[in-house]
């Protein structure tokens, strides 16, 4: 009989299981729309500035976009990774070069796609200047996205926001 009971209780916890754990992750609320890494050429003492993100970040999130099979389209998972920040002077140094770059990985096994960034060059909370790049990054691979600015010599940092990311299918 404490055998019976004991079968029981483990079938109604594998059927809720199944039955609840797919729709806790259909209700999961969607990330923000934008990543922001920040890397100045005159580094912050007091941490990251502005409640952007720290140097690595990986984001995976579900689309809104539901199917009558139960299928759902979710964000792939990628990563961030090794903002580097160059400036070079232009002559006498009333203008600079800087090189904004970093790395972004398509964390996926099977979903390749277009990544999309737009990048910003900041004085304190200032944009003055922009640009936008998308690279097609095959599933388990990388790409260095890399972006130049000409501008007069001041204090500047990077910004990226992510703009376009694969989705795929989950059934």
């Amino acid at each position: 009989m404490k055998f019976l009971i004991v079968l029981l209780i483990i079938g109604f916890v594998l059927i809720g299981g199944i039955l609840f754990i797919p729709e806790f992750n259909l209700n999961q609320e969607e990330k923000s729309d934008h990543l922001s890494l920040e890397r100045s050429s005159n580094p912050n003492p007091n941490g990251n500035p502005s409640g952007l993100g720290d140097s690595e970040n990986s984001e995976s999130s579900i689309v809104n976009d539901y199917s009558f099979n139960g299928c759902y389209n979710q964000q792939i998972s990628y990563a961030v990774k090794n903002l580097i920040v160059d400036e070079e002077c232009i002559g006498d140094c009333d203008e600079k070069i800087v090189i904004c770059s970093f790395d972004v990985f398509n964390l996926d096994y099977d979903t390749s796609g277009i990544f999309g960034f737009n990048v910003y060059l900041k004085n304190n909370d200032e944009i003055i200047a922009s640009d936008y790049k998308e690279a097609f990054i095959e599933f388990r691979s990388n790409e260095t996205f890399i972006n130049e600015f000409t501008i007069q010599n001041q204090e500047v940092s990077c910004v990226y926001a992510r703009e376009v990311i694969p989705i795929k299918e989950i059934c």
